[in-house]
């Protein structure tokens, strides 16, 4: 029980690390967007002069900013659900569906990161580089099982919470 608590512990000092880098890193991608767009918006309409790598270079950010923001809506305890279901729940039952859907959703992330390392380690997509920047695409598909991977690390700090400290 000590290993795993100081286990534990060395997994929750790492959420709070990759969290706030998550946060630092969905941030930044987001005003970078918001500058490109701008710029884009600008080039094209009064310089009559578009950026041909604008729209690409936004829709990779986008991913960061989809899966790396998951991430983030995890750890903040902010996915969808229902409250007023969830509160009317007797607490010991509440825990042990909370723990239920933190299976279900270690799975289905699981199943993501495998898919994502599978895909991202493709022949395809390592020799393959994006038409506008000639920016490897590897560097896009790795967010997904980079950030799919930073969730099993919450999730497993979360159900140890759950199950042992009566959290959330």
């Amino acid at each position: 029980m000590k290993i795993l608590r100081g286990a534990i512990n060395v997994l929750k000092v790492l959420d709070r690390f990759l969290g706030k880098a998550a946060e630092i890193i969905t941030a930044l991608a987001v005003f970078v967007q918001m500058v490109l767009i701008f710029v884009a918006v600008c080039f094209r309409y009064f310089l009559n002069s578009p950026l041909t790598w604008s729209d690409e270079l936004s829709s990779y950010l986008l991913v960061v900013v989809t899966f790396f923001g998951a991430y983030g809506a995890l750890r903040l305890n902010l996915m969808a659900k229902i409250e007023l279901a969830i509160n009317s729940i007797p607490i010991d039952v509440r825990r042990f569906l909370v723990l239920l859907a933190n299976l279900a959703t270690f799975i289905f992330v699981a199943i993501v990161i495998y898919s994502g390392v599978l895909l991202t380690l493709s022949p395809a997509v390592v020799q393959q580089k994006s038409p506008a920047l000639g920016l490897p695409m590897y560097w896009v598909y790795v967010v997904v099982p980079l950030a799919s991977i930073m969730m099993v690390i919450h999730l497993i700090v979360r159900a140890y919470e759950t199950f042992y400290e009566g959290e959330r």
